[in-house]
């Protein structure tokens, strides 16, 4: 039974760990398209600035983050940023030759398979390296500002202070 209520609280600061550092720059989303509509890329938001949690003066206070810690988190944010940018910027290439082989009367299957091989391969980084991320910011934290993060989570973290549950789903 501890072993599973551990694995729920690891997956659950999982889970907030992906929303804040998978964010695509500005025009990044339209580019790369719809795969990641939902998903990593939190695209349920529509448009509302994503929170940063450690970045909020109420959250560093409540799990006791050093100045040492959040400049750890933004290098580790600002990091793979740059790494998942790249890396989107080619799948959006890939996606657009994909486009055009399949577009040709007489398309090429064996560049075609070639080219879905290579979107698939950059689909698979972009999750790793978030994956990664998430587990460095884990480290990043104490075991008991983990336990503080996972109890933040479940009281509503990821929520605009004052809206409710279906309020927020509302305004998605």
């Amino acid at each position: 039974m501890k072993k599973i209520t551990i694995l729920i609280s690891v997956i659950a600061v999982l889970a907030l760990f992906t929303q804040s550092f998978a964010e695509p720059a500005p025009g990044f989303k339209k580019a790369v398209g719809s795969h990641h509509e939902g998903g990593m890329w939190g695209q349920g938001m529509k448009g509302m600035q994503r929170m940063k949690w450690w970045k909020n003066p109420e959250n560093i206070e409540k799990i006791g983050l050093t100045d040492d810690q959040l400049e750890k988190f933004n290098k580790l944010e600002s990091d793979s940023q740059k790494t998942i940018i790249k890396l989107g910027a080619d799948l959006a290439i890939k996606r657009i030759e994909l486009r055009e082989a399949m577009e040709k009367p007489d398309f090429d299957e064996s560049k075609i398979k070639k080219l879905i091989d290579e979107i698939v391969k950059l689909q698979c980084e972009i999750t790793k390296i978030t994956m990664q991320a998430m587990l460095k910011g884990l480290k990043i934290l104490t075991k008991e500002q983990r336990k503080k993060l996972i109890k933040l989570r479940r009281s509503g973290l990821h929520r605009k202070k004052g809206k409710t549950k279906k309020q927020f789903k509302e305004k998605r």
